[in-house]
């Protein structure tokens, strides 16, 4: 079986948002699924810290880049301090 994946016309369909300092220089690596109607995004962003985190979006349509709302990020956590 073979696969080729093709690139939407209106790419990025997600970008760094300065008004979330986690997510504020770069978004990428991510994944989509499908459930009940809505797309959900798992991806990697970085904001000024350059602190790697998990950030999740979601979506009515998947393509339009004013569509996905980001709802959190996954942070680092010290698993020191949970001794």
């Amino acid at each position: 079986m073979e696969l080729k994946a093709k690139r939407h016309p209106l790419n990025p369909i997600l970008s760094p948002n300065p008004n979330h300092l986690w997510e504020s220089r770069f978004v990428f690596n991510c994944a989509v699924a499908k459930k009940n109607g809505l797309f959900h995004m798992l991806y990697r962003a970085q904001g000024e810290d350059m602190v790697s985190r998990i950030g999740y979006a979601v979506s009515v349509d998947g393509i339009s880049s004013t569509d996905w709302k980001s709802l959190c990020s996954l942070q680092k956590v010290n698993m020191n301090s949970m001794v």
